[in-house]
């Protein structure tokens, strides 16, 4: 593993040294007025990406400094994606591969191309064949194929092309490295990932599943259908949506909706229990037997993960609750010209000096005074900065704090601040959003 070495334009000395040495460089160094840098995207906890154009250059070269401001990796990377569990993909002269956030090499800059992570590894391109890649650089599924999607319920689809291009095979491939091509798969309409044995596929205008072998074991009747999870697959038919068994068996009967919008976070049996909807804005959770467990008394309802939900409850706003339906605590909702919401100790809190208020993160929230001017206040309620910032005007994910640090603006300038409030990178930069 080595470093992708960091320097600055400042002197011709640090690139010989850089060349030679890891080299950490301040922010400092680095000043905007000379440099005409821009900070990017608060990458996902683990620092900041810049650059030295804005995003319409052709030439436009990408740094990564730390959550401290220090820049561990200089401007020669032709792309850096966000963090995420640690490693960021990059891309240099052409070729991809992955850093951590000490600006360590992880996965070689030899591929023309590579996807994300999923469940631990990622597929790769290298001449012209395409593997997978664990989060360590190695090659742990042979490059063979001429196709290869992201890993999902423990395998990843993969496709063989015949001498004029055309796909000739398509199966899944295992963590081991098995392999196994699903006969006429490439025939149907449309394809899942493989769950629990079975491929939902498509024939026409309706849905079945097939076994590995490509046989039919579940008829093409459904209107849409979700993959297999815990035994169970979600499956519509009409306007209604219903459960049924690997043998087709209806289960659970036809009578339960799903919001457009929360598609993908509903349905699906996570730790025994599924978010679905009845009537209009009315969600609950049942159990494997249809029976339900969790009142329909929020608009809108997720799936579980470790024992917690995210759940919208009118009046309330977005909360996290337990499996008995209780509400642990909520994000900041505007109810009657006041903000309210429930911290980690269960108690209620109630402000009346703000006009907007965001979700928290790390403990913090991005809130709006009055008068207009933006900082951060804690889980009680208290300002924990100077009001003295101005709003992106995009997602609330961007005013987030990710590992003590969240960028900040002041009028058409861009820094960071930790979670004391302390500039850790000037507000002097300009930002190039992509």
């Amino acid at each position: 593993m080595k470093k992708i070495l960091n320097f600055t334009k400042k002197i011709y000395v640090l690139i010989i040294l850089s060349l030679l040495f890891s080299h950490i460089v301040p922010i400092s160094e680095i000043k905007a007025e000379d440099y005409d840098y821009y900070l990017d995207y608060q990458s996902s906890g683990s620092g900041f990406i810049f650059s030295d154009k804005d995003n319409t250059a052709d030439d436009e070269k990408y740094g990564f400094m730390n959550i401290k401001g220090e820049v561990v990796v200089g401007l020669f990377c032709d792309d850096i994606g966000r963090f995420k569990d640690g490693l960021a993909m990059a891309s240099i002269d052409g070729k991809y591969g992955y850093i951590d956030k000490e600006g360590w090499e992880v996965v070689p800059f030899k591929y023309s191309d590579i996807g994300d992570f999923y469940e631990g590894l990622a597929f790769a391109c290298r001449n012209g064949k395409y593997g997978y890649v664990d989060k360590e650089g190695n090659e742990v599924i042979p490059f063979k194929f001429d196709g290869a999607v992201d890993f999902e319920n423990g395998y990843g689809a993969v496709s063989i092309k015949d001498k004029y291009g055309h796909v000739k095979k398509l199966g899944y491939v295992n963590k081991k490295g098995k392999v196994f091509y699903v006969k006429n798969l490439q025939k149907y309409d449309d394809w899942s990932s493989m769950s629990e044995g079975l491929i939902a596929v498509k024939k026409g205008d309706k849905w079945g599943y097939i076994n590995k072998k490509g046989k039919v074991v579940i008829p093409f009747k459904y209107d849409e259908i979700h993959d297999f999870k815990e035994g169970l697959a979600a499956v519509k038919k009409g306007y209604e949506w219903g459960y049924i068994s690997k043998k087709g068996k209806v289960v659970i009967p036809f009578k339960y909706d799903v919001d457009a919008n929360f598609y993908y976070e509903m349905l699906d049996f996570n730790e025994g229990l599924a978010a679905v909807e009845k009537g209009y804005y009315k969600c609950g959770y049942i159990n494997k037997k249809g029976k339900a467990v969790i009142p329909f008394r929020f608009r809108w309802a997720l799936g579980f993960h470790g024992g917690l939900a995210s759940a919208y409850i009118d009046g309330v706003g977005w909360a996290t609750i337990n499996k008995k339906g209780i509400v642990l605590y909520s994000d900041p909702e505007e109810v009657d010209d006041k903000y309210v919401f429930i911290n980690k100790k269960g108690e209620k809190i109630v402000l009346t000096d703000y006009s907007s208020i965001e979700p928290f993160s790390e403990g913090l929230a991005f809130a709006k005074k009055k008068n207009g001017k933006w900082g951060y206040i804690d889980e009680n309620g208290n300002p924990v900065t100077e009001f003295e910032y101005d709003n992106w005007g995009g997602s609330y994910r961007d005013t987030q704090f990710h590992d003590g640090g969240v960028l900040v603006r002041k009028g058409d300038k861009y820094g960071a601040i930790n979670k004391e409030g302390k500039v850790v990178i000037p507000i002097e930069y300009r930002y190039n959003g992509r």
